[in-house]
This record gives C-alpha cells, sequence and structure tokens, in this order.
C-alpha cells in the first residue's frame, strides 16, 4: 500500500456519492436521495477545521449496486483519475456496491490514486488509523481472493483438457467452435490452409519458406492477415491439429477430430527439432553482435536483428530487418547489413571520439552530473521511506492502545 502523507492537503475536496436503487424507488422515495445527502453533508460540515470542502455532489437514482456501469459513479471515477477528489463519502457502503469483488475493485482504485472513503453511517473511514488497517487487511485479502480465484480456474482448465474439452481463447486456424456440442469443429476451408502447412514444411524443411508461399497464394491466418513465422510456427507445433488436448506440459486426447494425421504430425516435430539442434550447434561459436538490440532500418522504422548464413562451411553475419525475418525479403527495401565490418566500424569511430580530450571531458562531466542527481533523489527516497516507517509504527502504537482501552487504560507500546 502506498504511504500517505502526514498532513492532509490545506484544503481537502470531499466528493458526495448517493444511490437508489430503482426508477420507482427514486420517483416514490426520492427523500432518501436527500436523506443521504443531507447526513453527507453535515459530516463533512464536521471536519471543517480540518479543510473539508465540498467538491461536488453525484446522485445516481434508479440504478442498481449489482454493477459499477453508473453514469455518476463513472463520473466520480473520472475525476478521480484526474486528481480533483481527495475523499468519497458515502451513506453507506452499500450505496457505492453490493459486490465483494467490485468493492475490491474500488478499494485499489482509491488506493492508487490516493483517494480516501468514508461511510458516514459506518465505521468506516480510511482517513483514520483504523480505517487505513481495514482497508489494509481488504487489499491483502482482494489479493487472495484473486489467487484462490486463479488456481481454481486452472484446476477447471485442467479437468476439461483431461476431458478432452478445447479450453477456450483464440479459435485455432481449422476449427469454428459449437457453441451447442461444446466442442470444436473442422473449418473445411482453414483446414486444407493447414493441411498445405504440414505438407509444404515437409517438404521444405524451412518455415520461412512455408510463409512465404503461403503469402503469394493470398492465404490468410484466422483473423485475415498475412502469416509471419512465428504464427506458422506455433500452427506446426500445436497438437489440436493431430486431435490432442495441451494444458500446462501434459498432453490428452481430444473430443474433436483430427486434421493432421498423427503419424505425420509427429515427423513434422522431429524435423523442427532437428532444426533446433542444428541451430544450436552453430550458434555455439555465435559471433558477439557489439550492436544487437541497438539499430533500426533506416526504410522502414522496425529493429534490425541478428542473422547469419552458411557457405562452404562458413558463417557470416548480419544484421536484418525484423520485417523480412518474419515474412520474406519483400516485406522491406533494406539489405544485411555485415556484422563484422559495421561493427569494426563503429569501434573505429569510438576509439576516434576517445582521442578528444575536450569531448571526453564533456562526457564525464555530463556523466557526473546525472549520477550526483540520482544521489539526491535516493537520499531524498530514503528519508521519505524513514518518516514513512515511523508513522505507520506511530498508527501501530496508537491501534494497540485503542483496543486495549476496553479493559484497561492507555498504555505505550515500546
Amino acid at each position: 500500500m502506498k504511504m500517505r502523507k502526514n498532513k492532509r492537503k490545506e484544503i481537502v475536496r470531499c466528493a458526495v456519492y448517493t444511490r437508489v436503487s430503482t426508477e420507482n424507488q427514486a420517483e416514490k422515495d426520492y427523500s432518501s436521495l436527500e436523506s443521504q445527502k443531507e447526513h453527507i453533508l453535515n459530516f463533512i460540515k464536521s471536519r471543517k477545521f480540518e479543510g473539508w470542502e465540498l467538491f461536488g455532489i453525484y446522485e445516481d437514482a434508479g440504478f442498481s449496486a449489482a454493477s459499477l456501469d453508473r453514469p455518476e459513479l463513472q463520473r466520480v471515477l473520472r475525476d478521480i483519475r484526474k486528481g480533483l477528489i481527495d475523499v468519497v463519502l458515502v451513506y453507506k457502503i452499500d450505496r457505492l456496491t453490493r459486490s465483494h469483488k467490485d468493492f475490491y475493485y474500488l478499494i485499489e482504485f482509491f488506493d492508487k490514486y490516493n483517494v480516501e472513503l468514508v461511510a458516514v453511517t459506518q465505521k468506516f473511514d480510511t482517513t483514520n488509523a483504523m480505517g487505513r488497517l481495514l482497508r489494509s487487511i481488504m487489499l491483502d485479502f482482494a489479493q487472495f481472493e484473486r489467487e484462490m480465484t486463479a488456481e481454481r480456474t486452472r484446476d477447471k482448465m485442467r479437468v476439461r483438457a483431461k476431458k478432452g474439452l478445447w479450453n477456450g481463447g483464440c479459435l485455432p486456424l481449422g476449427y469454428d467452435y459449437d457453441p451447442e456440442d461444446k466442442k470444436l469443429i473442422i473449418n473445411p476451408k482453414e483446414a486444407k490452409i493447414v493441411r498445405f502447412i504440414f505438407e509444404t514444411y515437409l517438404k521444405e524443411g524451412s518455415i520461412s519458406k512455408v510463409v512465404k508461399t503461403l503469402n503469394e497464394k493470398g492465404y490468410k491466418t484466422k483473423n485475415g492477415k498475412d502469416f509471419i513465422c512465428t504464427s506458422t510456427r506455433h500452427i506446426l507445433e500445436n497438437p489440436i491439429y493431430a486431435g490432442k488436448i495441451k494444458y500446462g506440459g501434459e498432453i490428452y486426447q481430444g473430443n474433436h477430430e483430427a486434421i493432421i494425421h498423427e503419424r505425420i504430425f509427429e515427423e513434422v516435430q522431429r524435423m523442427l527439432n532437428r532444426n533446433k539442434k542444428e541451430c544450436k550447434s552453430i550458434k555455439q561459436n555465435k559471433y558477439d553482435f557489439l550492436l544487437r538490440g541497438l539499430l533500426r532500418c533506416g526504410y522502414c522504422g522496425s529493429n534490425l536483428t541478428t542473422h547469419y548464413t552458411l557457405k562452404n562451411g562458413d558463417k557470416f553475419f548480419y544484421y536484418k530487418c525484423t520485417r523480412i525475418q518474419h515474412r520474406d525479403k519483400t516485406a522491406c527495401l533494406s539489405k544485411p547489413l555485415p556484422a563484422r565490418e559495421f561493427d569494426n566500424v563503429m569501434v573505429e569511430s569510438i576509439g576516434n571520439m576517445a582521442k578528444d580530450n575536450r569531448l571526453l571531458k564533456r562526457m564525464l562531466e555530463r556523466s557526473n552530473r546525472i549520477v550526483l542527481n540520482e544521489i539526491e533523489e535516493l537520499r531524498k527516497e530514503e528519508i521519505k521511506l524513514e518518516k514513512g516507517i515511523e508513522r505507520k509504527s506511530e498508527e501501530i502504537r496508537k491501534l494497540l492502545n485503542l483496543f486495549l482501552l476496553d479493559k484497561n487504560p492507555p498504555i505505550e507500546v515500546r
């Protein structure tokens, strides 16, 4: 949780939020809105000595608490994002929401923007130590709930995979989803493309050649885009095409029809693994690209990636446009840049710069200024953290004293 400033702002901008559930209630019992507003405004007046002032009144008449999709509540959230509000006040928490999930979301949202929440008829007030402790517990519990939900979701998906059921997500090329039978069914037109991909790879042994052929023939992905190497590799490696379901590193028999015979799929996997091993053995004595990750293509602005070719057993290293790497040679007009030669030119240029004492002096002075500024910022942060620790320690001592007041007089906890 973020640490709040020890002293609040001179003026504390207060947002009043009221709500009634239905249009009928809003018409018949509109006074409930007025009653809520009156209680909250009186509460703000009681804190006027602390600088509390009304910023705005937000009324949702005829809206259920089951959803956060309410015009005035959304306006509150927008104003919070703009930094216009310091405290949100409601008559009761259920005026804000009745959903645990939505309440935890709002608590985290308010905490993110350093905004306090007060329910004037309940003992929920994050402007004091007890309220902040309660909020901290709620935030921790919200995180716990998310983790438990994620675990339950993973368990459910594992059970579905064991039953051969598809777990959802982006539909794979070659399949549609039948909502009645709740399973994947073959899309004949797309399945033809999938079979072509596997057959072409077995013939060519190169994903880039497969991609080039696919795009030349005008074939498109599920989303109607051109094929690239990464998406094509994903298709070749996806066991769903052999009638299988993969989840958590395990392969299960699916309840959908295969597009590719299992024997062909396994043969493609062997070829992919063999190509990976060959690539790995070549890279064992790889060239150290000095400018890796620093260069951009002068034609299209894409990043340049590292690349090599083999000719007569010799390796030649290049910087190459990623558009060409992911698609084909026609994707960009640039040519591969010989890495050794270009790196040597850069090393020579830097060496010449190193001979310029005036330039080196300016660079050193600039670096020193940057370091000194960073040190100063770190010192400020250190002081801020120390003050925050002191403040939190004092809050804990006060909280313990409050708990002890029921049976014993206040004592100092040290």
